[in-house]
């Protein structure tokens, strides 16, 4: 995989050479092996291999089941009240529990009233394998941060692949998207995306793009905006 290729798809088994002076990293999903053409990365999980300068690779692992742990945001619909608060699928094996005072300036007698089907981003307090997943929508100084009830917009599920590359820094398709369209967008760890645009048709053309951008190098990205951008006024 030479330096400025694009991104590709890889499965189990697959192989590719490496550098032959220098450091090499190799991150999830990958392993290293000796052959008699020197030393190959060896691909142990699918995905789409990316690679950083000329010896950092990875593998952003293509799969859609959450992997989940206490400190992540995610996406979660409501789907009934629990006592005071609130039964909510996150995607996971088990529903989470999302209390009515974990809100920004919640009280007794002020508590968000939430329907079936609305869409909360929250934060992981208690995730393991022995209790049930509990839910908060304030940091830890009791803030909501941009948590909470997110009403309207685009829900779509995404792989986690492409969750980590949305939550990271220098997106290249969120910096183009958002360069030419205003838009609101929240990410969850549990392979959901939401986004929000003045036009609900807006919302459809940039969450395509961005599912589009999975597999793409940041030239084809930019070549995919100015195409799709183009019509816009």
């Amino acid at each position: 995989m030479a330096e400025g290729t694009g991104p590709r798809v890889v499965v189990p088994g697959d192989r590719f050479p490496l550098p032959d002076s220098g450091k090499v990293v190799l991150g999830p999903g990958l392993t290293t092996q000796q052959s008699s053409h020197g030393s190959e990365g060896v691909v142990t999980h699918g995905g789409i291999l990316r690679q950083k300068g000329e010896a950092t690779f990875w593998v952003d692992i293509a799969t859609h089941n959450p992997q989940t742990a206490e400190g992540d945001q995610v996406l979660g619909i409501i789907i009934g009240n629990a006592g005071e608060g609130f039964l909510v699928d996150i995607g996971g094996a088990s529903n989470a529990l999302l209390p009515g005072l974990a809100f920004e300036g919640a009280t007794r007698r002020n508590r968000p009233r939430l329907n079936p089907g609305d869409l909360v981003l929250a934060r992981l307090k208690v995730a393991n394998r022995d209790m049930d997943p509990e839910l908060t929508c304030v940091t830890s100084g009791g803030k909501s941060a941009g948590m909470g009830h997110l009403e309207g917009g685009l829900l779509r599920e995404i792989s986690l692949g492409l969750c980590r590359r949305l939550r990271g820094k220098n997106c290249r398709v969120l910096t183009e998207l958002g360069s030419r369209k205003k838009f609101e967008l929240c990410v969850g760890m549990n392979g959901r995306m939401w986004l929000k645009t003045e036009a609900p048709m807006d919302a459809v053309l940039l969450a395509n793009a961005i599912e589009a951008s999975e597999l793409m190098s940041d030239k084809q990205v930019t070549k995919l905006v100015n195409r799709i951008s183009s019509g816009w006024s």
